[in-house]
């Protein structure tokens, strides 16, 4: 709740490396378009024009004349607006509410609550929203606390500022839970389609949805165990943790699930024939096991060593669909469905330090990795209508082995009030092999082949990457507070290898270096009474070097021996602004502009094939790339009364892709093909959306949401073949809760939607566009009985039609689905 800050400093490592490292993004931040820029000076000019304001606590509703119970009270508060930022092991700003002494001890702002002084206190000056550009939650992260709230909250801290003692730190209760599971779905129809839509097994499934034994080991320690086991759905997951209070920490678990995919390919209607499917239960299980160990002593510094294993295993579908030909028409249509076998395991090893040396925040993260990629497919060549197998089929087999190693320093101190600095270096190198391989077979004949394809089983691949950067944040300064940051990022990539190009010898020869610079500059002013101005530019300057080679011992001059050497550079503009405005609690609107324009030209030093007419190599012939997005938002919250809230969003983005070309010579001889600009390509939409919560009763809460996106998606390319991809989806949320008695909840969700995107291009193509309507229907009843049990029934029921497919992908599901809680103390 207390956060003022931007995240500064170097992104710690996440695959990939080379991920942006520069995130002072305002929280609050929306998006401009290229045609309102001059809203971005205005801002500016705004900015500057006005003075400071002193928090005047005279405008604080008087303390609750009640006496104030923290579970009852207080912690409702803190659950809504505060803990998802003020709790766990790293809460922001270093404020942790979730006990009395974290409370009292305060975070990088100091002392936030002073107990038996409310309005000294900062915590209640946040919440009331007096202090500018400290508004907690802050804009657009909750809404502000009502006047009742803070009233609560004034007579917590008059009264002592007490917290029970089952919230104090370390405290814990020998407990036990359980909680079984007992699932039965029938599905009419495509199961698969099913079971990847709503990732739940057909049939029967059950088991444990959660088994929780915490248990106080010694004064500060606690050991808890968690786990869920579920057959059927092959979802399980153990975890145990081991923490003992300003000391350290131990955990482990192992987790898995299983990701279903449906096997169902195209569909063409003149072919007069159902969509194919390959017959088998594609599923991937993904999982991972890890174990950690911590040392969390006050004043020493933070230190964390861990392991982690993931994988990933088994068969997915594909979008490699395979050519259908039907022999009465010779119409050839790419709509055999394809699959491919996943085999990966990465083995991560990682140390993390974390120190405040003189006023210095300090931390260092290590990452290491050893992954081990491989896969197999084998995708259909040549089916014929009426066999009953592929005339051919060609098996791929492909393998990557590397080990990325990176390690991540970040800087942090507050030089003033005022003044923010931080720094970051991210260092990382990535050693690594590669495979493939491929042969051709024929399904009828076994006899024959399989053929041997293209092979490489020596393909190297390094690379190495340098990231610098330095951020800062001054203010607030007489209600202004300004960002900016620079980062350098430096890469190399190199590959290199030999291979087998239809049986031949070939050297392969590949390497790209990359510097990219990146400045970023944010804007807050919140001297306008209930407004806040924010705006940000993001500049970033690339330059790109690029060489790749083919040569193939066949001594026959042709196209696949090239030599390419291409230097690039790339300018980007990013640019938003917005505004917020709240003059009164039940109303609050804010709209935003965003412009972005990427701008890249290619200079191609060598152009070489050995073919007879060299020099119009791909992608070569590119000379200049520009990208331009305008986008614009705007949202309106009302709080029309007590019971109604409700919200409208709308959104516009469109997105255009020009492209300027050289002149190309006619591989036929015909003469040259100019060349120059050309819109390749541009994507509109238009995002609707409206939601109301409402609460007519004290006992019945319901919530609905309705979202329509309108989006056209064409290409420069003019041909009846590719039509325009646009349409409609139209999307419904409802949820209703009753509250029956003390003792039972009635629940029930609906959740419907529906898309329009289907494409009338049979003679010429393929159509690809998709006509949808989808339903899911839960309804149930929860009842809590002595004892500490609580019992839960829901019947669900699921629709799927999609016509665009014939119905090979249509279902019909019901469901029901139990579970209870015990708990035991």
């Amino acid at each position: 709740m207390l956060e003022r800050r931007l995240p500064h400093g170097c992104a710690w490592l996440e695959h990939p490396p080379q991920a942006d490292a520069l995130t002072m993004r305002a929280a609050t931040s929306v998006s401009c378009s290229r045609t309102g820029r001059w809203a971005l000076g205005v801002l500016l000019a705004l900015a500057w024009s006005a003075g400071a304001a002193e928090v005047d606590v005279s405008r604080l509703p008087p303390p609750a004349d009640v006496k104030v119970e923290y579970d009852r009270d207080v912690r409702p508060i803190f659950e809504e607006a505060c803990f998802r930022c003020h709790s766990g092991e790293r809460p922001r700003s270093r404020f942790n509410l979730t006990d009395r002494g974290a409370a009292l001890k305060g975070g990088a702002l100091g002392v936030a609550i002073v107990p038996g002084d409310s309005a000294r206190s900062p915590l209640i000056h946040y919440v009331a929203r007096l202090v500018e550009d400290l508004e907690m939650p802050p804009p657009g992260k909750g809404d502000p606390l009502t006047p009742e709230q803070v009233a609560l909250l004034r007579a917590w801290i008059d009264q002592g500022a007490n917290y029970p003692e089952s919230a104090a730190a370390g405290r814990v209760v020998r407990s036990l839970s359980a909680t079984p599971a007992f699932a039965w779905v029938s599905v009419s129809g495509n199961a698969a389609q099913f079971r990847e839509h709503t990732w739940l097994p057909d049939e029967a499934s059950g088991g444990f949805q959660r088994i929780e034994w915490q248990e106080p080991v010694g004064r500060d320690g606690r050991l808890t165990t968690e786990a869920r086991v579920l057959f059927g759905a092959e979802d399980y997951e153990v975890k145990l943790s081991y923490d003992q209070r300003d000391v350290g920490f131990l955990r482990g678990g192992y987790a898995q699930y299983r990701r279903w995919f449906d096997d169902t390919g195209g569909y063409y209607p003149p072919f007069n024939t159902p969509a194919f499917s390959l017959g088998r239960d594609l599923h991937l299980d993904v999982g991972r096991a890890w174990f950690e160990a911590g040392l969390a002593k006050p004043d020493l510094p933070r230190l964390t060593l861990g392991y982690e294993y993931q994988f990933r295993e088994g068969e997915r579908s594909t979008l490699q669909w395979g050519p259908v030909l039907d022999p009465a028409t010779f119409e050839l249509r790419s709509i055999y469905p394809a699959a491919k076998a996943v085999d990966e395991e990465v083995h991560v090893i990682r140390f993390d330090f974390q120190h405040t040396l003189w006023g210095v925040e300090v931390q260092d993260r290590f990452r290491g990795e050893f992954t081990d990629l491989r896969s197999t497919r084998a995708n259909v060549d040549s089916f014929t209508l009426g066999g009953a197998l592929p005339d051919s089929v060609t098996r791929y087999r492909e393998g990557f082995q590397y080990f990325e190693g990176a390690n991540a320093l970040r800087l942090e101190k507050p030089v003033k009030d005022w003044l923010l600095l931080s720094a970051g270096y991210l260092y990382s190198n990535l050693d690594g092999d590669a495979s493939f391989s491929s042969e051709t077979f024929i399904p009828a004949d076994p006899s024959l082949g399989p053929f041997v394809g293209d092979v490489a089983q020596e393909i190297i691949l390094r690379r190495e990457a340098h990231v610098f950067n330095a951020n800062s944040q001054f203010g607030p300064w007489q209600a202004l507070t300004l960002s900016a940051g620079v980062q350098a990022d430096w890469s190399r990539q190199e590959g290199f290898g030999r291979a087998s190009l239809s049986g031949l010898p070939s050297q392969l020869d590949a390497n790209l270096d990359r510097f990219a610079l990146t400045e970023h500059f944010g804007l807050r002013f919140t001297r306008i009474p209930f407004t806040v101005l924010h705006a940000e530019a993001r500049l970033q300057q690339e330059d790109y070097g690029q060489f790749e080679q083919q040569a193939i011992s066949d001594d026959f001059d042709e196209a696949r021996d090239f030599l390419r050497d291409t230097d690039a550079t790339a300018d980007l503009w990013d640019v938003r602004a917005g505004v917020t405005v709240s003059p009164w609690t039940k109303l609050a609107f804010d709209a935003g502009y965003r412009s972005r324009l990427s701008e890249s030209d290619y200079t191609h030093n060598r152009d070489f094939d050995l073919s007879g007419s060299p020099g119009n190599g791909y992608p070569a012939f590119i000379r200049a790339r520009d990208i331009g997005t305008d986008e614009v938002n705007a949202r309106l919250v009302w709080r029309a009364a007590r019971w109604l809230k409700t919200s409208f969003k709308y959104q516009y983005v469109c997105t255009t892709f020009d492209t300027r070309t050289g002149d190309v010579t006619d591989p036929l001889g015909v003469g040259v093909i100019p060349g120059g600009w050309l819109r390749s390509g541009e994507h509109r939409a238009d995002v609707y959306s409206l939601n109301a919560t409402l609460t007519p009763w004290r006992r019945l809460v319901w919530n609905t949401t309705f979202a329509v996106s309108d989006a056209e998606t064409t290409t420069g390319l003019d041909t009846a073949s590719v039509a325009p991809y646009e349409g409609r989806i139209h999307t419904l949320l409802t949820s209703l809760t009753y509250v029956l008695d003390n003792l039972t909840d009635l629940t029930a969700s609906y959740a419907f939607s529906k898309a329009d995107y289907a494409q009338d291009n049979f003679a010429d193509g393929l159509p690809l566009g998709i006509n949808y309507d989808r339903h899911s229907l839960l309804a149930g009843v929860k009842r809590e009985f002595k004892h500490g049990l609580t019992a839960s029934l829901q019947y669900g029921f699921f629709l799927y039609d999609e016509p665009t497919l014939g119905g090979a992908a249509d279902y019909t599901a019901h469901g029901i689905f139990a579970w209870f809680t015990k708990r035991f103390e």
